[in-house]
């Protein structure tokens, strides 16, 4: 893009995203219908988020799972101290 401006750029630019086509789709997480950019899958980051601690926690059930029972543990013996 020689010999375009800075402004000329970013209104070239702003041009060619406004031309991007945007196909319906069905969200994986929620299932609800959206309008999408290529490859999307999700229709908000709230169902992208919620998808990706799916996948964490499917790949470190073990490990997640312990760390919730150690918290739980040291949760218990603070309130047997209190008492």
């Amino acid at each position: 893009m020689v010999g375009l401006s800075p402004e000329e750029r970013s209104q070239l630019g702003r041009l060619l995203v406004s031309l991007r086509r945007r196909h319906p789709k069905v969200c994986v997480e929620c299932g609800r219908p959206f309008e999408g950019l290529g490859f999307q899958l999700y229709c908000s980051p709230r169902c992208q988020g919620r998808a990706q601690w799916r996948a964490y926690y499917q790949r470190h059930r073990d490990e997640v799972l312990a760390r919730q029972r150690e918290r739980r543990q040291q949760r218990r013996a603070q309130r047997k101290g209190e008492v």
